[in-house]
């Protein structure tokens, strides 16, 4: 090779740099002298803004909207809203040979990891104690969910529009209610749901994306066909929701011992999703929750609604 003044320049800059590195690495790990190399950045995880990153074009020159003292990336707050968009599926709506309309988009992302945070969902209703157990809440700053059993009457739409109102999430419980009815197979719970779907949809002008079977989703009812209105549930994009805490308010306990049995239970879980009635009949709920709710957060949880985020409790499934 012949030596020039370029070759003799080329070669003391190569000696400089490698002199840099040696002093950079010096007293570093095999893990940080790894990082100093590592060649992949795009593995890494991006910035919250992705758009704001200059992406310089082969010739070495910057396009337009390159970093500026005007174009920053902006930090992310710690507790920014998480988008979910990305993680929602569109099911197969050809499939839906009936209720062709009667679908959601289901959730495939991961599910939120929350500490401490307790669910109260309440089943049956709306009814005469529904406006009694939104105050509750109301004034406590609480959210819950409502699995409801709707009828057509207005009574029943202004209730849900309430408990819409009040930013509390409404799930499908059931039409009829009538175990006989609605497990005599998969199409009559597919018939009863949407029922119950219609009346919410026109009501909230909402669609509901998560159910509760009648009984739990195991039962001595829908032994012969749970697993085929799972699927065609599934397939529609629904969720369904059991609990890990009964309050045992169907037993028509007193209001000291509801508050008993629901604090202790409660205090075994992490993420305790508690079910609760709201009928006529269960009025020692409704004069329970105010006290409930004090006593939970005595003891350090938190409330949140159901969202599609939150991982559902499932009878033999992940229970």
């Amino acid at each position: 090779m012949k030596i020039t003044h370029k070759n003799i320049q080329g070669i003391i800059i190569k000696i400089i740099g490698a002199l840099v590195i040696a002093w950079s690495l010096s007293g570093c790990s095999a893990e940080e002298a790894r990082e100093f190399f590592d060649l992949t950045p795009a593995l890494r995880t991006p910035p919250a803004d992705v758009s704001a990153v200059p992406v310089f074009s082969s010739d070495g020159s910057a396009p337009t909207g390159s970093l500026t003292e005007e174009a920053v990336i902006p930090e992310v707050p710690e507790n920014a809203p998480y988008d979910e968009s990305a993680f929602f599926k569109t099911p197969d709506i050809s499939s839906l040979a009936d209720y062709p309309k009667m679908w959601t988009k289901k959730y495939t992302g991961e599910y939120e990891k929350t500490d401490k945070t307790v669910y109260l969902t309440f089943d049956d209703g709306p009814s005469e104690n529904t406006g009694v157990i939104l105050k509750i809440l109301k004034d406590n700053g609480v959210k819950a969910s409502f699995f409801v059993v709707p009828d057509e009457g207005e009574v029943c739409a202004a209730r849900l529009r309430a408990i819409a109102a009040e930013g509390h999430t409404i799930g499908i419980h059931s039409y009829t209610h009538n175990y006989l009815t609605v497990y005599a197979d998969e199409k009559a719970f597919t018939d009863d749901f949407a029922k119950a779907y219609d009346i919410v949809v026109k009501a909230v002008n909402q669609k509901p994306w998560l159910y509760r079977f009648p009984g739990g989703s195991v039962n001595q009812y829908n032994r012969g066909c749970r697993e085929e209105i799972k699927e065609a549930m599934d397939k529609r994009g629904f969720v369904y929701y059991d609990w890990n805490v009964d309050s045992n308010d169907w037993r028509g306990l007193s209001v000291e011992e509801l508050c008993g049995s629901v604090a202790a239970d409660a205090s075994r879980f992490n993420n305790p999703i508690i079910l609760m009635h709201d009928t006529d009949t269960r009025e020692n709920t409704a004069k329970a929750l105010d006290r409930i709710i004090k006593e939970l957060k005595r003891q350090g949880f938190k409330f949140a609604p159901l969202t599609p985020r939150t991982e559902p409790i499932q009878y033999g499934v992940n229970w």
